[in-house]
């Protein structure tokens, strides 16, 4: 599984891919929209890296991470939606003072490679046998 981090925006949308313990590739300015995601998708494909290979791993903020998740969870993707406080102790664990969209986005990313993130059974999907994430 390969993590990766979306930093999610009302209009940009910031990604950055985990590809191994030392190495990642970053995507910025993505729109937040159905077409940016499938760039998002094309993007990992270019590396290699199929949905059913990808973790994906999101804040929630606002509402703004809702369409990503279900466009991604859809595609095949691996989906965690995390409370945003759990990302940025998280970073503080790692010595991360910066904060950028670009580096929010790579520490999501890790964040997700360590397990932390968890995928669990949300109501709307039980019933469709599908696993999806919770805010």
């Amino acid at each position: 599984m390969f993590a990766l981090g979306l930093d999610i925006g009302k209009d940009p949308l910031y990604a950055h891919l985990q590809i191994n313990d030392d190495l990642g590739q970053s995507l910025q300015d993505l729109p937040n929209t159905p077409t940016g995601f499938e760039r998002l998708l094309q993007w990992a494909q270019q590396h290699d890296v199929t949905p059913t290979e990808l973790h994906v791993v999101m804040e929630a903020t606002g509402v703004y991470w809702e369409k990503c998740a279900n466009v991604l969870f859809h595609a095949g993707c691996t989906v965690s939606v995390v409370n945003p406080t759990s990302i940025k102790y998280f970073a503080r664990t790692k010595l991360k003072r910066s904060k950028t969209d670009k580096m929010d986005a790579a520490v999501i990313a890790l964040y997700g490679a360590t397990d932390a993130a968890e995928t669990l059974v949300t109501p709307q999907h039980r019933t469709a046998g599908t696993q999806a994430t919770r805010p």
